[in-house]
This record gives structure tokens, sequence and C-alpha cells, in this order.
């Protein structure tokens, strides 16, 4: 195999000039030579590729599992390059991710969870997490050409992928989905970002942001907010879903609900007659008359997705729904009987969750029923699939400029979504697509006057309509190669026999 050694950025080239000049200054004049020895030995060791395939690296500090962006992002990549995915263990990738022969899963260790105070915890975890992202980044992974990281968290990321680059001779791109310090500051309430060391977790994501050879950024007004604010040239990237984010088959609806018994009532219980067996579900029933279909006394399915932290209040929707409630039942009777049940699906795992099912759990509504839940990765689609209505509480903490993913998942899938206001919805939720609300009670009219027609659903279909047309030929795919394919070089993609493995439909 042909050995080739990277160019190196000039950068790079004074680092190294710098840190052999200092080793020479440094030890006793006997010892200098075996030094120059060593030094130059990890110079090549580092900046030398063993691979004839390019290489990109994409680090997530967090669980790859649940980065949908940057899995998109390395099967993208894996047409052109050998992909090293480094991340923290958690919940598996997409089965495209692990089937990938061109895409290299390196798993991180998380941190141990304590109950020591956030100042006590954070240095240690900052130690803890620097160990394995240099091993991985110096030792475990193929030369780079480059090295994309998603931001946040920053801190130690940015400083050290920098450090890595250098290092290696790589390019540092840098994939803004929000800003960590406006996350940091979220730890501090009484001060938030005038905390000091809210202050310094800024002016750091700040300089090595500037340090980034290039960016991507999620919003337009984030990629204003990042020139004005830190002098960083990002590219916008807008959220596209990949080609499995789609309306469901009924046969998938049914599977999924056989899969989540818990959620969707599924029985396998079947009649005393084995002529007349049937198999039913909350939303379909398959019988030897008739085959497989929607139930038409289903309930209406609204769904929510989160990560159960701070910035998503779902206090909010839990109020709303008990507006909806005692809306419903002010109804006349024939009027109320013809609004239908509504099962309220939230989907996702994190620090809030347990306190929301507590306070759920006293809650006895009569149209209305909250089930949460934790699907595997090819479920969720099929879930948005197979809904009526799509709900974002999602509240940014990057002072409005992020976009919530879980909305493109929802259109993607042809899902009408309501979303709670802040400065960049808009440029995602349209009044063609979706409606957005600001209090419990705008909630509580959008949900309540989008289903009262059922099961017609007009201004539902409508909503859905306008997303099929605008999102069925815009997706990631297309999306990723006009507006961050250039930013690694426009590489040749590979031909047929090397391309991964094709995308779930």
């Amino acid at each position: 195999m042909a050995l080739s050694v990277s160019a190196g950025t000039p950068a790079s080239i004074l680092f190294w000039g710098i840190l052999g000049g200092l080793t020479t200054l440094l030890v006793p004049p006997k010892w200098r030579i075996y030094m120059a020895l060593v030094v130059g030995t990890i110079f090549l060791a580092l900046r030398t590729s063993w691979h004839r395939e390019p290489s990109v690296t994409v680090l997530v500090l967090g669980d790859i599992g649940h980065s949908p962006r940057m899995q998109y992002h390395a099967l993208s990549l894996s047409e052109y390059f050998h992909v090293d995915f480094v991340g923290t263990s958690g919940s598996d990738p997409r089965q495209e991710i692990l089937d990938n022969r061109h895409i290299t899963l390196h798993r991180m260790r998380g941190f141990p969870k304590c109950r020591l105070p956030f100042l006590v915890v954070a240095p240690l975890k900052v130690f803890f997490q620097i160990f394995q992202i240099l091993g991985h980044l110096l030792f475990s992974v193929r030369h780079p050409s480059f090295i994309l990281l998603q931001n946040p968290p920053s801190i130690p990321t940015m400083a050290l992928v920098w450090g890595t680059c250098l290092l290696r001779g790589s390019r540092f791109i840098v994939d803004w989905h929000n800003l960590g310090y406006s996350i940091l500051a979220m730890r501090f309430p009484s001060r938030g970002c005038r905390h000091p060391i809210v202050r310094l977790a800024k002016i750091y994501e700040r300089v090595f942001g500037r340090l980034a050879d290039r960016s991507f950024c999620v919003s337009s007004h984030m990629q204003q907010w990042l020139l004005q604010n830190f002098g960083v040239r990002a590219q916008v990237l807008c959220d596209r879903p990949p080609p499995f984010f789609r309306r469901a088959q009924v046969e998938e609806t049914h599977a999924m609900c056989l899969r989540y018994p818990a959620i969707f009532g599924s029985s396998g219980a079947r009649t005393v007659d084995p002529a007349q067996e049937s198999l039913q579900t909350m939303l379909t029933i398959s019988t030897p008359e008739h085959g497989l279909s929607i139930r038409e006394d289903r309930p209406a399915v609204v769904v929510s997705g989160t990560s159960w932290t701070a910035d998503e209040d779902f206090g909010v929707l839990v109020e709303a729904l008990e507006l909806c409630e005692a809306r419903v039942a002010g109804l006349p009777d024939v009027a109320r009987k013809c609004f239908p049940h509504v099962q309220v699906i939230i989907t996702g795992k994190g620090p809030l969750k347990s306190a929301f099912e507590t306070r759920v759990a006293s809650r006895h509504w009569t149209h209305f029923t909250i089930a949460t839940a934790w699907l595997e990765a090819a479920d969720y689609p099929i879930l948005l699939g197979s809904a009526d209505l799509g709900v974002s509480m999602h509240q940014s903490t990057a002072l409005g400029l992020d976009l919530p993913m879980k909305v493109v998942d929802m259109f993607g899938c042809g899902l009408p979504a309501v979303a709670r206001r802040f400065l960049s919805i808009d440029e995602l939720v349209t009044p063609q697509k979706g409606l957005i609300f600001e209090t419990a009670s705008e909630l509580a009219d959008q949900i309540f006057g989008l289903l009262s027609d059922w099961p017609r659903r007009q201004r539902l279909r409508e909503f859905a309509e306008a997303i099929t047309r605008d999102w069925e030929e815009n997706r990631w795919e297309d999306n990723w190669r006009k507006c961050a394919l250039p930013l690694f070089g426009n590489p040749q993609r590979r031909v047929c026999d090397a391309l991964p493995a094709p995308l779930a439909s």
C-alpha cells in the first residue's frame, strides 16, 4: 500500500517548528538529539496516513443515536470519504450507519452520573472527556482530511479539535447547531449570561469558532449573529429530512402498534370463533374478510418529540389540553360525540421525563390521553408518518437562532405542526404548513380548531398537501450536495460498488 504524507498547513508547520525549537532549548544538550528524534517520530506518526482512501472524522460529544443531523452528515460523506464517526455510547444510530462499510464507529464512555454540585462535577467531566477525545483523534481514527465537529458542546471539544488539526494537518469544520455558552447559562438561572464562567465560555467559543477553517449553521438568523458577534462566516445548511421520513404504509403502522402495546393498546387476543379471528390495535384492524386497514373509529394521534430538557416546557402542553378538555365538555351532545379521542404521544428520554410523568399521572381526562415513549430509531419516522398533528415545544436556548430538527422530521412525513414562537421559527413553520403559538390558550385554540371537524380534517389536509409539495423534492441529500459538499473540496463520488447501503424506504 502506498505511503502518503500530508503536505501540511502553514499553521501546522509553524506549530511543529515552535515545538521543536522549545524542545532543543529546554532539554540538556546531550538529550537534544534524542528529543528531536521523538518529536520527529510523533510528527510523522500523526501526519502520515497508511490508507489510500481519504477520510473525514465526525465528532459528536454526545449520544450518537441522538444526533440525527450528524448521522446524515456521516451518510452523505461516506459517498466520498471514509468516515470515522466518534461519539458517546448510548443508543444505536440508524441501521444504515451500522451497515455502511465506509463508516467506522468509535464509541466513547459517558461520564458516570453523580450528585455532586455542578461546579465540582464539571471540571472532572472535562478532564474525563479530554483523555477520551484525544485518544480517539490522535490514535484511533485514520488520518483525516477534515474533522467535522458538532457544536455545542464547545468545551473541551473546540480546543481539542483545533489542536489536533494543527498536529495532523487537517481542516477544522464546525457545524453550529446552537451556542454552547447560552446552554451553559441555563445552569446559572440567577445571573445567566452575566455569570463569569459563562462570559469565559463565550470568549472561548468565539476564539475557537474563528479559528475553524469553515463553518455550517442551521438558520439564516444564526448566520447573521455569528458574523456580527463572533466574526464567523458560516454557510447555512438547513435541516432537511432524508427519504425514510415519509407517510407510513398501513402495514408499517400496524407492525409498529404491535411492537408498542403499552402505547397503542395492541391486543393479540383473538375471537373465540377462528372464522372471525381478528387482530386489532388502537389504529389498525386486520380481518380475514377485509385484510389490514386503518380503523374508522381510531383516535386522533398528536405527536411531540423532546429531549426532556429545560428549553421545552411541556407544562404548557398540559395546560392547553386541560383547556381543550373543558371546551369539548361544553359542546352540545352531537358535537361532543363527533370530537375524537386524542392520543398524545411524547417521545424521547431525558432528565425531566419522570417529573412530567408524575405530573400527568393525576390527570383523568375524557377526551385526551398522554403517553410517553422511547422508540427505536427505525420506528420514529413510522410514528410521525402515522400521526395527524405534530407539536413542537422547543424554545430556543441559542437566543432564538436555532431551529427544531423534530419539526423538520414532521414535515418530511407530511405531518402538519404547531410550534412555539421564537425568533427563527418562521424560517421553518410558515402559515401554509402549520401554526405558531405563544401561550397555552393559543395552543388549545389551535388543537381544538384543527381536530373539531374530525374525521374530515380539512385544515390538516391542506397543510399536509402544502408540506408535501414543498418538501417532497427538497430532501437532505440534494441540499447537502449543494451547500455542504463544496466546503469539503468537491471530491469525486465513488463508483457504484463503493456506495453505502441504500437508505431505508
